[in-house]
């Protein structure tokens, strides 16, 4: 009966040694996770390198990522072209846009931002704020 008390004391007291002598990684697994978080994966990439590329090329990615990470609803056209990286082009024949039964009022700006394979986002603005944009479309 002693013997099972003192093999479960001794092995309650390696398992309290294990779990509290050392509550830190040890330094290789730490290396080792930076390494892997250092990656060159698209997500990785910071918002001033998505605007670089959407400048340059105007790729498609870095425009998603751009819209779905950093313009929100109610910005200014400033701000959104500033995220952007340019300026938007003024939509003149806005009354086709109006008729196609979105809620956009006579008077709103329209704006559009396009990659390099062609598709083009309107954003509106009235009265210099974003009203027609949700983030989770482009995610």
């Amino acid at each position: 009966m002693h013997n099972r008390r003192d093999m479960a004391r001794s092995i309650c007291a390696w398992i309290a040694a294990v779990a509290f002598a050392g509550c830190e990684s040890p330094d290789w697994t730490r290396s080792l996770n930076e390494s892997f978080a250092a990656t060159d994966h698209p997500s990785a990439k910071t918002e001033e390198e998505h605007r670089q590329e959407y400048i340059s090329t105007h790729s498609p990615e870095s425009m998603r990522w751009l819209l779905s990470h950093c313009v929100e609803m109610g910005m200014s056209y400033k701000k959104v072209c500033h995220i952007m990286g340019e300026d938007g082009t003024l939509e003149t024949g806005d009354r086709r846009l109006l008729a196609d039964g979105g809620n956009y009022r006579v008077g709103d700006e329209m704006y559009a931002f396009g990659d390099s394979k062609g598709k083009i986002v309107y954003l509106a603005f009235r009265e210099d704020r974003l009203v027609n944009f949700d983030r989770s479309e482009f995610k």
